[in-house]
């Protein structure tokens, strides 16, 4: 199993977002495939790093618009303590829908993350008058 490598993004808009999400999905995918029929999508999350330690899940990451995702980080942010922030997800595997569902599939077959916000750069991605999200694509 390998884990793309992570990018930082100064600036972004949400279709960056949407565009990332879908370019590091699709290679996961594809990195499934390689070995599994039934590649099956096991979401993303935003997960963060929190006062040195590795990162820890924040959330579901069901954003389906650029309210929901600044929600979403404005949330992370305003707990303390964070040092950056990802989307992360990643893929099982399995060689047909029926094994899926009978639970014949192998966990995390390949995994895919970005990051979206890394306090050491100075990103500031808040409601109060940011141009990353808030912009119009």
């Amino acid at each position: 199993m390998t884990q793309a490598h992570k990018v930082i993004i100064p600036k972004f808009t949400y279709g960056d977002v949407l565009e990332l999400v879908s370019s590091y999905r699709d290679e996961a995918k594809r990195e499934a495939q390689e070995n599994y029929s039934f590649p099956i999508s096991r979401g993303y999350v935003l997960t963060a790093e929190r006062n040195g330690a590795k990162c820890e899940k924040l959330g579901d990451c069901d954003f389906t618009n650029k309210s929901e995702l600044i929600s979403y980080i404005q949330d992370a942010l305003d707990s303390g303590g964070i040092e950056s922030l990802c989307i992360e997800g990643g893929f099982d595997g399995a060689d047909s829908p029926y094994d899926y569902r009978v639970g014949n599939y192998d966990p995390l077959v390949s995994e895919w993350a970005f990051t979206i916000w890394d306090a050491k750069q100075g990103f500031d991605i808040s409601l109060g008058g940011t141009q990353d999200l808030n912009e119009d694509d």
